[in-house]
């Protein structure tokens, strides 16, 4: 990958991740996340966000959905999940992993997520950007506690991330 020209101390003032849930296994098992219950969180810059919005009930089937970190932010408790309190920078950002994590609800241990695919975009103070992603193409991916709750994200290039 070759170097970042920017300054390794510009914050971060924005994360925007697209997350698209596949269909139904062909065997019928839905592959959701139920709202409330299980969650979804990113880990990046060294910290989680947890993937949440008051106005979506989760992640379901088909689902095609965008959550906004910091500034211009669309989830719960947005103080709580912000990149820029407290700060995060571009050397946050090369130094720890990009990935989504899947915690299944305590009385569901069972249930699985049907990930399709996952883009994320980091918006930097100077206003460039940076872009990761995991399941780009064929498969999808099902997350639980049977086959692994965590996909990492490969960096891509700085292309944004249309809102879902």
């Amino acid at each position: 990958m070759p170097a970042d020209p920017t300054p390794a101390a510009e914050h971060i003032v924005s994360i925007a991740v697209r997350v698209r849930t596949a269909g139904a296994d062909p065997d019928g098992t839905p592959g959701s996340v139920h709202h409330g219950q299980g969650h979804v969180h990113l880990g990046i810059a060294g910290r989680e966000f947890a993937l949440e919005r008051d106005d979506l009930n989760g992640f379901q089937q088909h689902a095609d959905d965008t959550y906004v970190f910091g500034a211009g932010a669309n989830v719960c408790r947005p103080d709580w999940n912000d990149p820029r309190h407290p700060p995060r920078d571009l050397d946050d950002l090369r130094r720890h992993p990009v990935y989504l994590r899947f915690i299944p609800p305590p009385d569901s241990l069972g249930d699985d997520w049907h990930l399709d695919r996952v883009d994320v975009t980091v918006t930097k103070a100077g206003g460039g950007t940076l872009s990761y992603v995991a399941l780009p193409g064929e498969p999808s991916l099902w997350l639980g506690y049977e086959s692994g709750l965590t996909v990492y994200l490969d960096r891509c290039g700085p292309h944004p991330v249309s809102p879902g």
